[in-house]
């Protein structure tokens, strides 16, 4: 296949019917249109020229008494020409048979000139083929030059005919007279039968090429057509697009300021309900206080409820202070720095069984490394979930908690394991829905630890997962990326 094709094969464009098969009409355009091919036929051509004069010349000089010399003459010219040429560019050696036929042609011709002592005749009708030969094959430089050399010649000759230099012999005259008139009968009418042969084969190639090759622009032209409208729909497209994507945009800019507007509306909605609702809870639970303290004939039923009262305003104000927190996780953007995980569960665990008897329970942490994220954020949502492990395994005889870490293409991974009580059947990913407790008569809670824990972590840009361990109890997945460069920055 031509470089071009493959260009176009390579750059996806199928190239037109015309133009494909491996005899394509390029391939015949240009070995015969090609500057070694042209001058590959053109010598060769000379070459058998050569041998034919050669073969006629010893034909013509069997009636005459020729001396050896004469007919070792003829024979060298075919020996010393034509056939090395013909071994040349057999050899694609075609630059030097070019060269060496002319060369050794010239050469012979001169010589020959001298013997027959004839610039007129012979030597004229031969250099004028040579020099034709010199200047299509070898180009302006090498025409000169044997051009230069055939004045010179041409000189001596004369001199040499006029002063007798090389005095005639009865069998000059007759030869040459013999020679010229079948060069110019026979040779010369088959080498221009040759040549126009070979100049009428190109001649058809280029007529059969032109031909093709309106077809092939016929096609180019369509294709270039396509393309044309293709690139005109294409650019009315993107046009299109671009409006689109403006248009998206300006919606996505006033959405966003309507979304934070709206977060700082609830943001301050839900600091003024907290202030208003702690005003009243703080006045039933101390109300109850006093009650409690300064009625000594209240009834046993009396003091359970007033008990109910202090705990139901105790949870109301936890609970008024855990959506806060959520509502305001994120709020301020991440501020990511380096966190050593193992100080940050070692803090943790010490403020838990600082308030409980933790004597009992067993830990199991190796060396965790270093990540980055939100010192702060991280810790929350690390204390929401040892906080969680330890209250659900404290009734096991013995429990335990487990800390691992790994690497999951190219995520920081954590995981926390206990022996309590786990999770009831259906999905245990529900435990990440705000204010949904699934053990929410046996265990003290808001239900928005969990879905504080998950916010977090996806504001970092990871993922959490509820599961179940291989003992029953419950287990949490975190993944998590170890640059803060792959964190997802919370919009303002």
């Amino acid at each position: 296949m031509p470089a071009k094709q493959q260009d176009e094969v390579a750059l996806g464009h199928e190239p037109p019917p015309s133009m494909r098969g491996s005899g394509s009409w390029i391939n015949e355009a240009e070995a015969f249109l090609s500057e070694e091919g042209r001058t590959a036929k053109i010598v060769r051509t000379y070459a058998w020229v050569v041998l034919l004069v050669a073969f006629f010349n010893l034909l013509l000089m069997l009636p005459f008494p020729m001396p050896a010399v004469a007919r070792f003459m003829t024979a060298s010219h075919v020996v010393i020409s034509a056939v090395p040429t013909l071994l040349l560019l057999r050899w694609k050696k075609i630059r030097a048979a070019a060269y060496w036929i002319v060369t050794v042609s010239w050469s012979i011709i001169a010589v020959n000139g001298f013997i027959l002592n004839s610039p007129s005749r012979v030597s004229i009708n031969w250099v004028f083929l040579v020099l034709s030969i010199a200047a299509i094959t070898l180009g302006r430089r090498a025409t000169i030059v044997f051009g230069a050399l055939t004045v010179v010649l041409n000189i001596l000759l004369y001199f040499s005919n006029v002063n007798q230099w090389f005095p005639e012999t009865p069998l000059q005259k007759p030869l040459a007279s013999t020679v010229v008139l079948v060069q110019q009968s026979i040779v010369w009418p088959i080498v221009l039968w040759v040549t126009i042969s070979v100049f009428r084969q190109g001649l058809v190639h280029l007529e059969n090429n032109l031909a093709t090759l309106q077809e092939t622009t016929v096609a180019l032209q369509d294709e270039v057509d396509q393309r044309c409208r293709a690139e005109v729909s294409v650019s009315e497209l993107n046009e299109e697009l671009r409006t689109i994507n403006s248009e998206l945009e300006s919606r996505v800019q006033t959405r966003t300021e309507q979304l934070r507007q709206a977060n700082t509306d609830l943001e301050m909605f839900a600091a003024r309900i907290s202030h208003d609702l702690r005003a009243p809870l703080r006045s039933i639970n101390g109300f109850a206080t006093i009650l409690k303290e300064d009625e000594p004939n209240l009834t046993d039923d009396s003091k359970q409820m007033l008990d109910r009262i202090q705990k139901s305003s105790v949870h109301m104000s936890e609970m008024i202070d855990a959506v806060l927190r959520f509502a305001r996780v994120g709020r301020e953007g991440l501020r990511i720095a380096p966190v050593d995980l193992n100080e940050i569960i070692r803090a943790s665990l010490d403020v838990f069984l600082a308030h409980d008897d933790g004597s009992n329970l067993k830990i199991h942490c190796p060396k965790l490394p270093t990540i980055e994220a939100d010192p702060i954020l991280l810790r929350q949502a690390l204390d929401n979930l040892i906080g969680n492990a330890i209250k659900f395994s404290a009734t096991s005889p013995r429990p335990e908690l487990w800390f691992q870490s790994s690497e999951e293409d190219g995520r920081f991974c954590l995981e926390i394991h206990d022996n309590g009580i786990g999770f009831p059947e259906g999905d245990p990913n529900k435990v990440f829905e705000p204010f949904l407790r699934l053990h929410g008569k046996e265990y003290d809670g808001v239900g928005l630890g969990l879905a504080t824990v998950k916010r977090i972590v996806e504001l970092h840009g990871g993922s959490i997962e509820a599961m179940k361990s291989n003992l029953g109890s419950a287990a949490f997945k975190i993944r998590l990326p170890r640059h803060a460069s792959a964190a997802v920055e919370t919009p303002a």
